[in-house]
């Protein structure tokens, strides 16, 4: 089904009639509506593995991406490190770079350098408001709320040695725009309900807090690309088949693994959940006979597999790894692959990979009550419920994400991967792309080709709502709530 709108929410007044239709289906409906977009499913956006080749003194691009541009303030998150040769006299620099006209113009958002020797943190936020665009205005003003721009990561050594002895390792986590809600302006306080007089000014404190929550969510979302077919080059060896990172969100992936081999060969995959310094496997599959796929629609969507990550094999694992989940923490969630074949005999195009919940309300959210008409225990219990639930959402144990992560570039991979909840599907193609969707893949929809970021309405294509599919041929996509 489409998804749900926004109920509306009324201005009481006082005089007003304090009505069941209005607490139910408005404010109760609100926080509902907010409690689903917490626990909605969603694809992971790719991220490319370390960079550990350059040396150049000029800068290398190590990774694109497109972005929706959500908010006027980017936030960044990588880790980098100069790899020392013979002296310690040696620097990496990096810089992250948004063009507004698909690379024909780049505009620098940050740069930094350093010597350290062992993986540095890098993470924060950034105004485009107040960075210079290098020619007496600022780098928001050529960009605009709501569109895709493509932003680049670029890293080089800084100080190098005579001759080149040092590389320059980075290791991308992710870059986006990131809206947020102001604390006494965008948000207020939720009200104390307490026997007496109503007072119409708590019930649209209410309201005004539930739209505000619903205007700081981001406009689209990101897909999980497959940018790459990977080989298994030795045997008996786990191989990376691709990297995906989020901002924790209970409770479980749901990941599809890509892979195949010759038909008289079996593989095998596994995922593992990171930190910057840990790891865990939390799902090892057994063998599976190959299958020779080679196109995207080829391939079997039966090597999937629902984790939860708070219990059972995967919780234990993690907790005997000494990984702590955490909501709006930082993990990598990287699918591996394996085979006892012989070289080039077992090989993958990727994983989908999506966060899931099984819908657990967090500590102090609770579901709205279910007024009635007739009912008379309208008390200060079940309205202090809803602003308890409103601060779950903002700060507490539900409390939501306003990120739009950009989307790893493909330029010759076999595609993205998508969870249809948004109504358009935002897109940038030089050759016609193609959509495949339905129970097996079995059904198609070419739209037309643009080089420039272009939108699809994919009511009008037939995508069923909460449904995986797929984009081939397309650099980069995302769903989103406008063309």
């Amino acid at each position: 089904m489409p998804r749900v709108h926004w109920p509306a929410q009324p201005q009481v007044e006082s005089g007003t009639v304090f009505s069941a239709a209005m607490l139910r289906y408005a404010h109760g409906a609100a926080i509902s509506w907010l409690h689903g977009e917490s626990h909605a499913s969603y694809p992971l956006p790719h991220v490319r593995p370390p960079s550990t080749y350059v040396f150049q003194a000029d800068y290398q691009t190590i990774w694109t991406l497109w972005g929706i541009h959500a908010s006027q303030v980017a936030y960044y998150r990588l880790r980098v490190k100069i790899n020392y040769g013979n002296d310690i006299h040696r620097a990496w620099a990096y810089r992250i770079q948004v063009s507004p006209d698909n690379g024909a113009t780049w505009y620098t958002a940050r740069e930094m350098w350093d010597t350290n020797n062992t993986y540095q943190l890098e993470e924060g936020t950034i105004d485009l408001t107040a960075v210079s665009d290098g020619g007496g205005g600022h780098i928001a003003d050529h960009l605009t709320v709501g569109r895709l721009y493509k932003w680049r990561l670029q890293v080089r050594v800084a100080v190098q040695g005579d001759p080149a002895d040092c590389t320059v390792h980075c290791e991308p986590w992710s870059i986006g725009t990131r809206k947020s809600v102001a604390a006494g302006d965008g948000w207020l306080t939720p009200p104390t309900f307490a026997v007496g007089v109503s007072n119409p000014a708590h019930l649209n404190t209410l309201a005004h807090d539930a739209r505000a929550l619903q205007h700081t969510l981001p406009p689209g979302e990101a897909s999980t690309s497959l940018p790459a077919k990977h080989t298994v080059t030795f045997s008996e060896t786990w191989e990376e088949l691709t990297r995906v990172v989020y901002r924790y969100r209970p409770n479980m992936l749901y990941v599809v693994a890509l892979g195949s081999a010759w038909s008289n060969e079996t593989w095998q995959w596994r995922v593992k959940v990171e930190t910057d310094t840990l790891s865990a496997v939390v799902y090892t599959s057994g063998g599976i006979t190959g299958d020779e796929a080679q196109e995207l629609e080829d391939y079997s969507w039966a090597n999937a597999q629902m984790i939860n990550l708070t219990s059972g094999a995967a919780a234990t694992a993690l907790a005997a790894a000494g990984i702590t989940l955490t909501l709006g923490n930082w993990y990598r969630v990287v699918v591996e692959i394996y085979t006892t074949a012989s070289p080039g005999r077992a090989w993958g195009i990727g994983a989908a990979v999506y966060r899931v919940s099984d819908n657990t309300p967090g500590a102090g959210y609770t579901v709205p009550h279910l007024w009635a008409h007739g009912d008379t225990n309208v008390g200060p219990t079940y309205l202090n419920q809803l602003s308890a639930s409103l601060t779950a959402l903002y700060s507490g144990s539900e409390a939501l994400h306003f990120d739009a992560a950009g989307v790893d570039v493909v330029a010759s991979g076999s595609g993205h991967a998508l969870a249809h909840r948004r109504r358009y599907l935002r897109y940038a193609a030089a050759a016609a792309p193609q959509i495949l969707y339905g129970a097996d893949l079995d059904q198609t929809y070419d739209p037309p080709a643009s080089t420039t970021p272009t939108g699809l309405d994919l009511d009008a294509v037939g995508v069923p709502y909460g449904s995986i599919y797929y984009v081939t041929g397309a650099e980069t996509c995302m769903e989103a709530d406008s063309e």
